[in-house]
């Protein structure tokens, strides 16, 4: 998960970078949904962009996870993969002539 969390933090940096700064941070999917840990770890490593984690928020897994004074939103938004890759199937398929 250490790995993981660096990994994530340099990804970001660079595309702060590229993009001459950031709005927002957004956690999503299987880990970042639900792991608290990995989205503190990661956070912690771009506080010298601005970001800043309430504690309580993110233990309590809200939508909003910045505490008061980040520069950049922090978010953690829910997805549903599955249902997103289905409805995408369904569309493809019925657009399809009949044989």
């Amino acid at each position: 998960l250490d790995f993981f969390a660096a990994a994530a933090a340099r990804e970001i940096s660079g595309l702060a970078s590229d993009l001459g700064g950031l709005d927002a941070i957004v956690f999503t999917a299987g880990i970042g949904e639900n792991s608290a840990e990995v989205r503190g770890d990661v956070i912690n490593r771009l506080s010298w962009l601005g970001a800043r984690l309430d504690a309580q928020a993110n233990a309590r897994h809200d939508r909003e996870l910045h505490a008061s004074g980040s520069t950049i939103a922090v978010l953690r938004i829910p997805t549903d993969e599955a249902a997103v890759i289905a409805a995408q199937a369904f569309s493809f398929l019925s657009s399809q002539e009949k044989p």
